[in-house]
């Protein structure tokens, strides 16, 4: 299923990310010249929604290229037989 995306939608969102890019990096240049504790904190908190909203404009990019969120994978043999018994049980089962 594809679905049309308006061309600034995309544009938006990449320059939404640099823009968080950018007040990460002014940011962690504060972080190391803040004078005291409270000051840190304050930054390192804004420090973590600029991060935040990187990753948030990053996953909007992902959905309107079509290419979808990343799934969590596990790759565990013991999660593989699970999942393989699982599907040999489900197409014995009468319907």
């Amino acid at each position: 299923m594809d679905i049309a995306v308006p061309p600034r939608s995309l544009t938006q969102a990449k320059r939404l990310q640099l823009l968080a890019h950018d007040v990460a990096m002014a940011l962690r240049q504060d972080l190391q010249t803040a004078p005291d504790a409270d000051a840190r904190t304050r930054v390192a908190r804004a420090l973590r929604d600029a991060v935040s909203a990187w990753d948030v404009a990053r996953d909007a990019c992902r959905v309107l290229r079509n290419r979808g969120l990343p799934k969590a994978v596990d790759g565990s043999k013991k999660s593989r037989e699970r999942t393989l018994a699982t599907q040999m049980f489900s197409e014995t089962m009468p319907d």
